[in-house]
Protein backbone atom coordinates (compact mmCIF):
# COMPACT_ATOMS: atom_id res chain seq x y z
CA UNK A 1 0.00 0.00 0.00
CA UNK A 2 2.66 2.60 0.91
CA UNK A 3 4.81 1.59 -2.59
CA UNK A 4 1.42 1.96 -4.35
CA UNK A 5 0.76 5.36 -3.04
CA UNK A 6 4.70 6.68 -2.79
CA UNK A 7 4.00 6.03 -7.09
CA UNK A 8 0.79 7.74 -7.49
CA UNK A 9 2.36 11.16 -5.24
CA UNK A 10 5.42 10.94 -7.79
CA UNK A 11 3.46 10.68 -10.70
CA UNK A 12 1.58 13.93 -9.85
CA UNK A 13 4.48 15.98 -9.12
CA UNK A 14 6.17 18.31 -11.76
CA UNK A 15 9.53 17.72 -9.76
CA UNK A 16 11.10 15.97 -7.15
CA UNK A 17 13.46 17.19 -4.64
CA UNK A 18 16.02 14.36 -2.94
CA UNK A 19 18.63 14.87 -0.24
CA UNK A 20 21.19 12.55 -1.85
CA UNK A 21 22.46 10.84 -4.96
CA UNK A 22 21.82 7.75 -3.51
CA UNK A 23 18.17 8.89 -3.26
CA UNK A 24 18.37 10.22 -6.54
CA UNK A 25 19.21 6.34 -7.53
CA UNK A 26 16.89 4.56 -5.53
CA UNK A 27 13.65 6.73 -6.89
CA UNK A 28 14.68 6.26 -10.40
CA UNK A 29 14.53 2.51 -9.64
CA UNK A 30 11.25 3.01 -8.02
CA UNK A 31 9.74 5.22 -10.52
CA UNK A 32 12.01 5.41 -13.44
CA UNK A 33 9.44 7.67 -15.21
CA UNK A 34 9.17 9.97 -12.58
CA UNK A 35 9.47 13.78 -12.91
CA UNK A 36 12.62 15.75 -12.88
CA UNK A 37 14.90 15.55 -10.09
CA UNK A 38 17.03 17.30 -8.26
CA UNK A 39 19.62 16.66 -5.70
CA UNK A 40 20.20 19.20 -2.55
CA UNK A 41 21.45 18.05 0.35
CA UNK A 42 20.36 18.52 3.81
CA UNK A 43 21.85 22.10 5.37
CA UNK A 44 23.40 22.05 9.28
CA UNK A 45 22.24 25.48 10.03
CA UNK A 46 20.04 24.10 12.56
CA UNK A 47 23.52 22.67 14.69
CA UNK A 48 23.28 25.06 17.99
CA UNK A 49 27.16 26.30 18.30
CA UNK A 50 27.32 27.36 21.83
CA UNK A 51 29.09 25.14 24.28
CA UNK A 52 26.96 22.91 26.83
CA UNK A 53 27.98 21.51 30.20
CA UNK A 54 29.51 18.13 29.57
CA UNK A 55 26.44 15.70 30.45
CA UNK A 56 28.43 12.62 31.91
CA UNK A 57 31.10 15.16 34.21
CA UNK A 58 33.69 14.04 31.67
CA UNK A 59 33.02 10.30 31.60
CA UNK A 60 34.46 8.87 28.07
CA UNK A 61 31.53 8.07 25.97
CA UNK A 62 30.48 6.77 22.26
CA UNK A 63 27.26 8.43 20.70
CA UNK A 64 24.85 6.06 18.67
CA UNK A 65 21.51 7.88 17.82
CA UNK A 66 18.33 6.37 15.89
CA UNK A 67 15.46 4.73 16.06
CA UNK A 68 15.96 0.89 17.62
CA UNK A 69 15.16 -1.12 14.69
CA UNK A 70 17.06 -3.73 12.48
CA UNK A 71 18.40 -1.51 9.79
CA UNK A 72 20.51 0.84 12.51
CA UNK A 73 22.65 -2.22 12.92
CA UNK A 74 22.74 -1.61 17.22
CA UNK A 75 23.14 -5.16 18.01
CA UNK A 76 26.20 -5.31 16.03
CA UNK A 77 27.57 -2.03 17.31
CA UNK A 78 26.70 -3.44 20.63
CA UNK A 79 28.63 -6.61 20.20
CA UNK A 80 31.53 -5.02 18.91
CA UNK A 81 31.59 -2.55 21.87
CA UNK A 82 32.14 -6.20 24.15
CA UNK A 83 35.30 -6.22 22.36
CA UNK A 84 36.84 -3.32 23.08
CA UNK A 85 39.42 -3.66 25.34
CA UNK A 86 39.05 -2.64 29.02
CA UNK A 87 38.81 0.40 30.02
CA UNK A 88 36.57 1.04 27.49
CA UNK A 89 34.21 4.03 26.57
CA UNK A 90 30.31 4.11 27.94
CA UNK A 91 28.41 3.56 24.24
CA UNK A 92 25.47 5.87 25.28
CA UNK A 93 22.48 4.91 22.53
CA UNK A 94 19.57 7.53 22.34
CA UNK A 95 16.53 6.26 20.37
CA UNK A 96 13.21 4.94 20.79
CA UNK A 97 12.13 1.98 20.08
CA UNK A 98 10.84 1.47 16.58
CA UNK A 99 10.39 -1.97 14.50
CA UNK A 100 10.92 -5.85 14.99
CA UNK A 101 12.59 -4.98 17.41
CA UNK A 102 12.30 -6.83 20.15
CA UNK A 103 15.71 -8.85 20.35
CA UNK A 104 17.51 -5.31 19.86
CA UNK A 105 15.71 -4.28 22.84
CA UNK A 106 16.63 -7.64 24.53
CA UNK A 107 20.16 -7.02 23.73
CA UNK A 108 20.39 -2.98 24.30
CA UNK A 109 18.67 -3.97 28.01
CA UNK A 110 21.32 -6.55 28.87
CA UNK A 111 24.01 -4.44 28.10
CA UNK A 112 23.04 -1.67 29.60
CA UNK A 113 21.85 -3.94 33.04
CA UNK A 114 26.24 -5.14 32.20
CA UNK A 115 27.63 -1.34 32.38
CA UNK A 116 28.52 -1.10 28.84
CA UNK A 117 24.99 0.82 27.46
CA UNK A 118 23.37 3.57 28.57
CA UNK A 119 20.25 3.59 26.67
CA UNK A 120 18.31 6.18 26.47
CA UNK A 121 14.61 6.08 24.99
CA UNK A 122 13.53 9.48 24.62
CA UNK A 123 15.98 12.52 24.64
CA UNK A 124 14.56 16.17 24.24
CA UNK A 125 17.11 18.44 21.90
CA UNK A 126 18.00 20.34 24.74
CA UNK A 127 19.40 16.78 26.40
CA UNK A 128 20.58 15.57 22.94
CA UNK A 129 22.97 18.21 21.62
CA UNK A 130 25.44 18.40 25.24
CA UNK A 131 25.46 14.49 24.42
CA UNK A 132 26.66 15.21 20.97
CA UNK A 133 28.70 18.02 21.46
CA UNK A 134 30.92 16.03 24.23
CA UNK A 135 30.87 12.26 22.40
CA UNK A 136 34.18 10.99 21.90
CA UNK A 137 32.48 9.96 18.64
CA UNK A 138 29.43 9.11 17.33
CA UNK A 139 29.20 5.79 16.10
CA UNK A 140 26.43 5.24 13.10
CA UNK A 141 26.03 1.81 12.26
CA UNK A 142 23.17 1.97 10.06
CA UNK A 143 22.91 -0.71 7.19
CA UNK A 144 20.98 2.11 5.09
CA UNK A 145 20.11 5.72 4.88
CA UNK A 146 18.98 8.29 2.42
CA UNK A 147 20.81 10.64 3.75
CA UNK A 148 22.05 10.43 8.04
CA UNK A 149 21.18 13.70 9.89
CA UNK A 150 23.12 12.48 13.14
CA UNK A 151 26.50 12.24 11.10
CA UNK A 152 25.95 15.45 9.58
CA UNK A 153 25.30 17.30 13.02
CA UNK A 154 28.46 15.27 14.52
CA UNK A 155 30.78 16.34 11.90
CA UNK A 156 29.40 20.02 12.47
CA UNK A 157 30.12 19.90 15.75
CA UNK A 158 33.62 18.32 15.14
CA UNK A 159 32.63 15.43 16.69
CA UNK A 160 34.58 12.07 14.76
CA UNK A 161 31.75 9.73 13.10
CA UNK A 162 32.38 5.82 12.29
CA UNK A 163 29.78 4.96 10.29
CA UNK A 164 28.88 1.89 8.01
CA UNK A 165 30.38 2.03 4.60
CA UNK A 166 26.98 2.68 2.96
CA UNK A 167 26.50 5.15 -0.69
CA UNK A 168 24.20 7.83 1.11
CA UNK A 169 27.54 7.78 4.09
CA UNK A 170 30.21 8.09 2.05
CA UNK A 171 28.09 11.03 -0.08
CA UNK A 172 27.25 12.94 2.84
CA UNK A 173 31.19 12.36 4.38
CA UNK A 174 32.71 13.24 1.26
CA UNK A 175 34.43 9.86 1.98
CA UNK A 176 35.66 11.23 5.43
CA UNK A 177 33.72 8.13 7.52
CA UNK A 178 34.16 4.77 7.21
CA UNK A 179 33.19 1.56 8.92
Amino acid sequence: ELASRTQAAIAQADALIVPSTTTANDVRKFAPDGPPMSVIPFGSDHVPTQQFADPLNGRPYALCLGTIEPRKNHQTLVKAWRQLRQPRPLLVVVGATGWACDEIVADLEAAQQEGLVQWRKGCSDAELWPLMQHARLLAYPSLWEGFGFPPLEAMALGVPVVAHWTDPLRELGDNAMTL
